[in-house]
């Protein structure tokens, strides 16, 4: 879906139709690229929250699993410092300028090596311990919802990244 799409997307425009369970109102380019950093650092925070607990349970989880987790907590971290630098410019563009569809795609560009965390993640044994085997699970749970946004971002799925969350 090209800018031009979004901004003129009939289901998003009409506040008749609308379904505002799913979609904030019309397209809004800030909205959007609020939306798009609040998800994109929901993934890496929670991801970050996990690690510190799956390091201290080393002992019940398998060597490259941890090792894997252990090689992307340094790219998550500066992943998140950068997209909390992303911030909307201190003059307002107008909703609609395509200023703001360069700004969601320069998120993107800053989570570029997302697909290959979601796969190598994905590809994870995960441990037999209940405990450790939900932390580790939780962790690619959020590497794939990183690579799936990240997806979004480079396909210029607006409208999807656009919905509501609840």
């Amino acid at each position: 879906m090209t800018w031009e799409d979004f901004l003129n997307d009939s289901e998003l425009n009409d506040g008749d139709t609308r379904d505002s369970t799913k979609y904030p109102g019309p397209p809004n380019g800030e909205y959007l690229l609020r939306q798009v950093s609040h998800d994109v650092r929901g993934c890496l925070n929670t991801f970050i929250n996990y690690t510190p607990v799956i390091h201290g349970l080393s002992d019940r989880i398998p060597p490259l699993t941890l090792e894997c987790v252990r090689k992307w907590t340094p790219s998550v971290y500066a992943w998140r410092s950068e997209v909390l630098a992303v911030r909307p410019p201190a003059e307002k563009y107008p909703p609609a300028s395509p200023e703001w569809a360069r700004m969601v795609a320069h998120v993107g560009e800053l989570i570029q090596a997302a697909p290959k965390f979601k796969a190598e993640m994905e590809s994870l044994v995960l441990p037999e311990d209940e405990t450790a085997h939900y932390l580790v699970e939780q962790a690619v749970y959020q590497a794939t919802k990183l690579g799936s946004l990240w997806h979004d971002i480079q396909a210029q799925e607006y409208k999807r990244l656009y919905r509501m969350r609840g």
